[in-house]
């Protein structure tokens, strides 16, 4: 009897061993498909953004009439069935990302995802995956770091990382709130918490 129950465990062992097996090659071929995604929609938010960045306008500072009020933002551009609001950028990471307009599971495994508000607002929130070609490299940014978003007329707003949260799953709402102009969150490794990044304005 008690070889019989030795060798179910090897084999409950085993088939766990085989389910964990798959699903880490799952989860890096849904992270190497996400990353030719957001390049190749980068290369395309670039084309369609040449003539906007021959007039660029930097954001460094807080926006004192909001620009919802008198510059409406932009329409966001449909690309392969998806609406995307700009870029992301983070210049120590040589890491530049396309922003969804608004966001869903299945939009996130695409590219990083606008989850509420907007630069004009001073509320901006923006989550993705922590695959390594998404937000996965937030973990190495560093307080003073900068981080820049553009949207689709070629006007960049520019922040810096002021500060940096681990919280519970369920906090979402103390991600959404708060008094940060910029606000960005994945996944830590493993998923059992949230990596929160706060920033300020550049300024």
């Amino acid at each position: 009897m008690s070889k019989r129950r030795g060798t179910l465990w090897i084999v409950i062992g085993l088939l766990l061993l085989l389910g964990a097996a798959g699903l880490t090659v799952y989860n890096m071929h849904e992270e190497k498909n996400a990353g030719e995604e957001s390049e190749a929609v980068v290369e395309e938010l670039s084309v369609a953004l040449t003539d906007a960045i021959e007039h660029t306008e930097v954001i460094k500072s807080p926006v004192t009439e909001p620009v919802a009020v008198s510059e409406p933002e932009p329409e966001p551009i449909e690309l392969d069935g998806r609406y995307y609001m700009g870029l992301i950028s983070f210049p120590s990471l040589n890491l530049q990302l396309p922003v969804q307009h608004e966001w869903s599971y299945e939009n996130l495994k695409i590219s990083p995802c606008r989850m509420k508000g907007s630069p004009a607002t001073e509320d901006l929130v923006i989550l993705a995956h922590n695959y390594r070609t998404h937000f996965g490299p937030l973990n190495r940014l560093s307080v003073g770091d900068e981080v820049s978003v553009m949207l689709l007329d070629g006007t960049v707003y520019v922040y810096k990382v002021s500060a940096r949260e681990v919280v519970a799953p369920t906090a979402v709402e103390n991600v959404t709130n708060g008094d940060w102009p910029l606000t960005l969150f994945t996944c830590t490794l493993g998923g059992r918490t949230r990596l929160v990044i706060r920033c300020d304005w550049a300024e």
